[in-house]
């Protein structure tokens, strides 16, 4: 139940521009339980600067996939509950949906 990935995965050699777009939707018995939105540009470090701490001490096969999260953070009293729907949409990739077991 955890690390889902998709609809697809964007393989470029350059990340997408920064007002790239990540927005984030949680469904509870029908009603919007918790929504947000972010851009890339909001993240605290670039990817390259992500991918160069990664690889500084320890190497990685090819194809292997850094996370870095959606950078939208419900607030503190908010927990996931069964049945929830989560819907995280970066338009350049689609929309990936799972459903809280």
């Amino acid at each position: 139940g955890a690390c889902a990935r998709g609809p697809a995965l964007l393989g470029t050699p350059e990340p997408l521009p920064p007002e790239t777009t990540i927005a984030l939707r949680i469904e509870r018995d029908g009603d919007v339980a918790c929504e947000g939105s972010t851009t890339r540009a909001q993240l605290r470090r670039t990817p390259a600067e992500l991918a160069e701490y990664l690889f500084r001490e320890t190497s990685h096969p090819a194809g292997c996939v850094l996370l870095t999260g959606t950078g939208i953070v419900p607030p503190d009293d908010f927990t996931l509950a069964p049945g929830d729907q989560v819907a995280i949409t970066i338009p350049a990739i689609g929309t990936l949906v799972n459903r809280v077991a």
